[in-house]
């Protein structure tokens, strides 16, 4: 190619067409629903002093905490079916029926836990053991 077909470093620039505005943003797409096992996991990386290791009395409304504390990390509907799982088991009704007190993000003390709460727990863990032996009667 001939150098005078070559535009010269002096000439203008071409003209850019004026600038179209950009569409609007896409809607996110909408995250999939993290599993108990998935929030668990998370939590465990997140707060290990109280989700590590064996479970403790978790302080009361805990959800908000967390919702606070890891903003966007967990739906309320994952954390929820976390929490539900978790408070149900028979290893946390256990830590119920022994623990003094429950426990904050940190790990430590956050409030006294009641009789009631406690009485709860082993009543459950009682209807548990009973349904247990039932279940080996009848087999």
């Amino acid at each position: 190619m001939p150098s005078s077909d070559l535009p010269d470093a002096d000439s203008a620039a071409p003209e850019l067409p004026p600038e179209v505005p950009a569409a609007p943003p896409a809607p996110e797409a909408p995250r999939a629903e993290m599993t108990p096992a998935a929030c668990a996991e998370r939590l465990r990386e997140l707060f290990p002093a109280l989700f590590a290791g064996p479970p403790k009395p978790i302080k009361l409304r805990i959800q908000a905490d967390i919702q606070q504390r890891a903003p966007g990390v967990f739906t309320k509907p994952a954390l929820s079916g976390f929490l539900r799982r978790l408070t149900g088991s028979t290893s946390y009704l256990i830590a119920l029926t022994r623990a003094k007190q429950r426990f904050d993000l940190d790990g430590q003390p956050a409030g006294e836990l009641s009789d009631e709460h406690r009485q709860a727990a082993n009543d459950e863990l009682a209807r548990r053991q009973s349904e247990g032996i039932a279940r080996r009667i009848h087999q």
